[in-house]
């Protein structure tokens, strides 16, 4: 458990300092930008070059990546935003590092429950044998 709190904590820190209104702005120029690549171009800090995330980000991690933006950025303050890949970057890499310690999570928890289940299935197979 303790993984994935580890894996989260970088979005989450990430998100404290952003400013809510700039930031979500710019998750709105993201999510355009995944939908139409070669029309829209990603948001852009001013004086740094254009990038294109085409390939990199998903759009069913945008739904994730919005609920963290409203739950922790700032709505007062805050001087970070989604506006530079090395941001877009650090978001998506904590995102799936926490999907995957979340998927080993839930891995060996469906691990730990078969093993224990099916010792008891055995049982009562044994205790229906018998009455026959």
């Amino acid at each position: 458990m303790t993984a994935i709190y580890d894996a989260y904590k970088p979005m989450r820190n990430y998100f404290r300092q952003c400013a809510l209104e700039e930031t979500w702005a710019d998750m709105w120029q993201l999510s355009r930008h995944i939908s139409y690549p070669k029309a829209i171009q990603a948001p852009v800090h001013a004086g740094e070059w254009p990038y294109s995330l085409d390939g990199e980000v998903f759009q069913w991690e945008l739904p994730t990546i919005a609920r963290e933006v409203l739950l922790h950025a700032q709505e007062r303050g805050g001087d970070k935003r989604l506006n530079s890949l090395a941001a877009v970057q650090t978001v998506i890499r904590s995102l799936r590092n926490t999907s995957y310690e979340g998927s080993s999570f839930d891995s060996l928890a469906t691990m730990t429950s078969s093993m224990t289940a099916a010792p008891c299935a055995s049982a009562v197979s044994l205790a229906a044998r018998e009455h026959l």
